[in-house]
């Protein structure tokens, strides 16, 4: 599973991601006022019920737009990082956020977190919905990527809205294992949209594709979405 951690610059992602996985990549560099900035992105893994995850952050920066939009691409969901004691970046990560929906749609799996609780001025999280009109539905959890608190909450929350968005045709496509043909009857697909959903699951860990036999087989990450 690809998880996107987003959001505006400096708001935390960096940290979020390395205090998961201490292993974890940064393609950064420095602006001219000494703050480390990633031009890049972030590459960690984490695990959540079983599940492997991996975790890509993007660059802060309004004009890394571009670079954005290539990491984000194929994300299975999306933690979106607010920077809690600061409400001036909120303009810029709405800006972002709305970049996002338009690159993985408004369906995509979502949850949001306010960053830096360890700080005194960290805004609750029922400002922060309010500020941003993000409305009652909206999942916000309030973490702290330097102390560690509650952040691989956002992590299982948003495996769970995955689970249950992938749910229905992870059983379709367990239940036509050695079936292609009666598959492609059941989804109403033809054999190319098929084969387009079929390499989707097998990037995601779910199925392994036998492309010379024009079949697949079901692996154990299948079991996550299907219990």
């Amino acid at each position: 599973m690809k998880f996107l951690v987003t959001g505006a610059f400096q708001c935390g992602k960096s940290q979020y991601i390395q205090a998961l996985d201490k292993n974890a990549l940064n393609i950064a560099s420095y602006d001219k006022n000494n703050w480390k900035c990633t031009v890049g992105m972030d590459l960690g893994s984490t695990r959540s019920n079983g599940l492997d995850i991996t975790l890509f952050g993007t660059p802060g920066l309004l004009r890394f737009r571009a670079m954005r939009a290539i990491v984000a691409g194929g994300s299975d969901g999306v933690i979106f990082l607010f920077d809690g004691p600061h409400p001036e970046k909120d303009d810029a990560s709405l800006q972002i956020l709305n970049e996002i929906r338009q690159v993985l749609g408004r369906d995509i799996p979502l949850v949001y977190a306010v960053n830096k609780s360890d700080n005194p001025d960290c805004r609750p999280v029922e400002v922060v919905r309010a500020q941003n009109y993000l409305g009652s539905h909206a999942t916000i959890f309030k973490i702290s990527g330097l102390t560690g608190e509650n952040i691989k909450v956002p992590i299982d929350e948003l495996a769970h809205l995955v689970k249950k968005s992938l749910s229905p045709v992870v059983s379709i496509i367990r239940n036509y294992e050695g079936n292609l043909h009666g598959l492609q009857d059941e989804l109403g697909k033809n054999s190319e949209e098929i084969m387009e959903l079929l390499n989707s699951m097998e990037l995601r860990g779910i199925i392994s594709v036998d492309r010379l036999n024009k079949s697949y087989k079901i692996l154990e990450t299948a079991k996550f979405f299907t219990e």
